[in-house]
């Protein structure tokens, strides 16, 4: 014998069973279609922002490097190097250091 059930549970199967409708093939493959898009999209934009990334911090790079060579660079009349610009990159890298 089956117990009877109250009709609120009645209607919650009534609920339950409309949840789960079944998709067509069509719809299954859309849906994947979809979700296949988006991932793609998500991919697409976090390459982009990985390359503004890695260019920004090339040219930041490249900022310095030439800063470097510049003050290194410098030169007398007669050909001989300037130890102004050395002294202060070798002041740099100890203040660095000792943060």
């Amino acid at each position: 014998m089956k117990p009877k059930l109250a009709p609120i549970q009645k209607e919650k199967e009534k609920t339950l069973r409309k949840d789960k409708i079944t998709k067509s093939f069509n719809q299954k493959l859309r849906d994947d279609y979809l979700t296949r898009k988006e991932q793609q999209q998500a991919e697409k934009q976090a390459n982009i922002e990985r390359k503004k990334d890695i260019e920004q911090s090339l040219k930041q790079y490249k900022k310095t490097k030439q800063n470097k060579y510049k003050k290194i660079a410098k030169r007398t009349k007669s050909g001989q190097p300037l130890m102004k610009g050395q002294m202060e990159l070798l002041l740099e890298k100890i203040q660095k250091s000792k943060e």
